[in-house]
């Protein structure tokens, strides 16, 4: 995948991917704290945390202000996480000696990680109608997640409203709560994308 870092004019920074603005530093990003945030809050302990798919790192950088033990983040692209000082608003997470960065896929992680229970795992991939992204938003994808978490762990999907069609909607909430019976869809109030927590 090619990508690059724009501006928009307005002082913000985008990470295009392929041509499509697939993460920033603007107003619309305002859930992007939150998919870190939501999760950490929901978890009585945080020992371990995984973040797949960095972006513009600032879910990661919100499950970091909760101070997990270790916290593992996990993208395909070493491009992309080579571009995190271009994106101030991760306050520099991929310095901190409690972060581990992986290059892999995030199903490929959690099959071959022997390390300690997650207590969470949050995850922001594109839209699944882009190319290998589906997977990520899949009940077996889920249930690899359920099988990696501790007894209090928590798992937080992103839910893009916007690129999406009504059917594409319902079949990934369905397919979270078969796994996942006890979940709860947040709406940020701010940019309107949705939160499976």
């Amino acid at each position: 995948a090619s990508w690059y870092v724009a501006g928009n004019g307005r002082g913000d920074r985008n990470l295009v991917i392929d041509g499509f603005v697939a993460s920033g530093e603007v107003r619309e990003a305002h859930y992007m704290a939150w998919m870190g945030h939501l999760p950490a809050l929901a978890t009585p302990r945080l020992d371990r945390a995984l973040v797949i798919c960095f972006g513009t790192g600032q879910t990661a950088d919100a499950v970091r202000q909760h101070r997990p033990g270790r916290l593992d983040i996990v993208d395909v692209s070493p491009a992309v996480l080579r571009g995190a000082p271009l994106f101030p608003k991760n306050h520099g997470v991929l310095q901190d000696p409690a972060v581990q960065q992986t290059v892999m896929d995030g199903r490929a992680f959690l099959r071959r990680d022997a390390g300690a229970p997650l207590d969470l795992v949050t995850l922001e991939p594109m839209a699944p109608n882009f190319a290998g992204t589906n997977n990520l938003y899949s009940r077996e994808f889920y249930e690899l997640v359920r099988a990696r978490l501790s007894p209090t762990g928590v798992a937080a999907q992103w839910v893009p409203f916007h690129l999406i069609t009504p059917d594409h909607l319902v079949g990934i909430v369905a397919a979270f709560i078969e796994v996942f019976p006890e979940s709860r869809l947040w709406v940020d109030p701010v940019d309107g994308t949705g939160i499976l927590l």
